[in-house]
């Protein structure tokens, strides 16, 4: 019996060693600087270390615990500002561990599969290319659902989760009426408590520094955001090329019938259909969960007693399902190669911030996906510390558009902002209208350099401008 379980520890760390190897290696071919929030998150933990505090000293419109949690890696990292990229990578590895442990405890045997059915799921090859936040929340979420019979710890780490992402609230709630249709009193009552109090103990300071701003930055620019991507083409983008994996989990819905892991996703679906401004990256989250819906058809499968065929069959069936699935994402890897890894690369970064170096210095003002990280590399700051520039903080009305403008023009700053590639009509100034008042540029700001980006998507082009009133 020892030599069974050694052999099948063998296997079992064998099967991760691979999987977590290939899941790097591909990821390596992409790791680079990249457009996107994180960005704006990276030069906030930077100033975080320097002693600002959010919402007093700069705008977060999330929950603060993520700009904390990056300012421990920068503490670690130093001016290495590229290794914020590997960030997602690793926290999804432990995530897919997690994942590991928690099937070995019915499914020893197809245990040493969940972590490559999760890592190459077509939702966490295209979102750990860009650090949000997502990896944190899942990665807390994975620790919540492995401790749930420790409730304390739990409510603790669903606690964190909110903390950096409020999206996690309408799961958070499937989970506690699961514990409630189950009879989980105690349970149910301490994970609120923990849960309570990890928010609560965490946010107070904030808010007796900050109330207003607090109030303002997180809850009324929530609910005032105006409306984004199409959810069509975001929910479509992700069905059609985890379509198997989706259909599997669907299948476990109507056979297993597991409402632990029903009710959760059904509160984040729900959220996602009446959210306005509803982002690809937010459905990452799911993809934990739709691994532990497969799980529970696999379980279902093995302790299926009414069907003789069932009962003598489920492994093979099982193995069937897994390699059904591992083949379409095969498929998945292809196009995410092809067509998706490409994508978001911000190679002239370097070259950037050598340019503006050598001007007079000037505080940086533009676009939140490259001003930061700019201003990073040439150990600049950046206009009153606005990172996060997002169109969508312009438009519920958390920042004034026009008076920023002009408080930058009258200031003198350098404005970065992303420009289209258009060789027939290279004299077009596009791009800043989300951030930056177009009768204000027109009237201070004068075009210094154009950085041409890949040819790969239409905004890869970086534009330099002197804004000035001088």
């Amino acid at each position: 019996m020892k030599i069974i379980r050694n052999k099948q520890l063998l296997f079992d760390l064998l099967a991760i060693g691979l999987t977590l190897a290939l899941f790097y290696w591909i990821k390596s071919v992409g790791f680079s600087y990249r457009f996107g929030d994180g960005n704006a998150y990276f030069y906030m933990a930077d100033q975080f270390l320097r002693g600002l505090l959010p919402y007093r000293d700069f705008l977060i419109a999330d929950p603060p615990l993520l700009i904390l949690l990056l300012a421990g890696v920068k503490a670690v990292i130093g001016n290495n500002i590229i290794l914020f990229q590997a960030v997602p990578i690793l926290l999804e590895s432990a995530t897919a561990i997690i994942l590991f442990l928690e099937t070995r405890k019915k499914l020893p045997n197809l245990a040493r599969f969940t972590p490559a059915l999760y890592l190459f799921s077509f939702l966490i090859l295209s979102t750990t290319d860009y650090l949000t936040g997502l990896h944190f929340v899942t990665l807390f979420i994975a620790l919540a659902y492995y401790l749930r019979n420790k409730p304390y710890l739990s409510g603790l780490f669903w606690g964190l989760a909110t903390l950096i992402k409020l999206y996690v609230i309408p799961g958070f709630l499937g989970w506690i009426i699961w514990l409630k249709l189950n009879k989980q009193t105690k349970l149910l009552q301490k994970t609120i408590i923990s849960y309570v109090l990890t928010g609560a103990i965490f946010m107070l300071p904030f808010l007796i520094i900050a109330p207003w701003p607090v109030i303002d930055q997180i809850i009324i620019h929530q609910f005032n955001r105006p409306a984004g991507i199409s959810k069509v083409k975001i929910f479509s983008f992700f069905i059609m090329y985890d379509l198997v994996l989706l259909i599997m989990a669907g299948t476990s819905f109507f056979v297993a019938k597991n409402l632990k892991t029903i009710l959760p996703l059904l509160g984040w679906i729900i959220f996602y259909l009446i959210f306005k401004d509803l982002y690809y990256l937010y459905l990452g989250v799911l993809a934990f969960w739709i691994i532990l819906s497969i799980n529970e058809l696999f379980i279902y499968l093995k302790k299926s007693t009414q069907n003789s065929w069932l009962a003598s069959n489920h492994q093979q069936l099982s193995i069937i399902i897994i390699i059904s699935i591992l083949f379409s994402q095969i498929v998945g890897l292809r196009i995410y190669h092809q067509t998706i890894q490409p994508k978001g690369l911000f190679p002239q970064v370097e070259a950037v911030a050598e340019f503006i170096k050598q001007l007079p210095q000037k505080s940086l003002y533009g676009s939140h996906e490259v001003a930061p990280l700019v201003a990073l590399k040439a150990g600049l700051q950046l206009f009153n510390n606005h990172a996060d520039t997002n169109a969508q903080l312009f438009g519920s009305g958390v920042l004034d558009k026009k008076k920023i403008s002009t408080e930058a023009a009258q200031q003198g700053v350098y404005l970065l902002t992303k420009v289209a590639n258009i060789p027939q009509n290279p004299d077009v100034d596009i791009g800043y209208d989300g951030y930056f008042d177009q009768e204000v540029f027109e009237r201070y700001c004068q075009r210094l350099e154009i950085f041409d980006g890949p040819g790969f998507e239409l905004f890869t082009d970086i534009a330099v401008y002197e804004c000035s009133k001088d």
